[in-house]
């Protein structure tokens, strides 16, 4: 996983400094390819033709042919985290504060209100 991660961020890091953005499924398709660097320098010599600044999924599908995206299964350092998360389930107690509860009023006349706020 940590390979796969590194290998992602090599890549945007290479597009972005160069001022392409990678989509999501565009980024997929290179983490599964052969040679994803080899690809991508061919994905921008393309776009540096035509003015575009995205690599996604087409383009790259033109270069490498079509490639299948499969699903990871979750990891399971990922399922650990959520039973232990799960486990440390903690009561909460919340306490209403009546003070804020307590409607207020005014009592008095017009004329005494006016007094008192001019």
């Amino acid at each position: 996983m940590l390979r796969r991660e590194a290998l992602a961020r090599k890549i945007v890091e290479k597009a972005t400094s160069r001022g392409y953005t990678v989509t999501k499924g565009a980024l997929e398709i290179l983490e599964q390819a052969e040679a994803p660097l080899e690809i991508l320098e061919e994905a921008m010599r393309r776009l540096e033709k035509s003015g575009t600044t995205i690599i996604d999924e087409s383009l790259l599908v033109e270069l490498v042919g079509d490639v299948k995206v499969a699903e990871e299964p979750p990891a399971m350092a990922e399922e650990v985290e959520m039973e232990e998360a799960e486990e440390k389930h903690e009561d909460i107690v919340i306490e209403v504060d009546e003070r804020f509860l307590v409607e207020w009023r005014i009592q008095g006349t017009f004329e005494e209100f006016q007094r008192y706020f001019s």
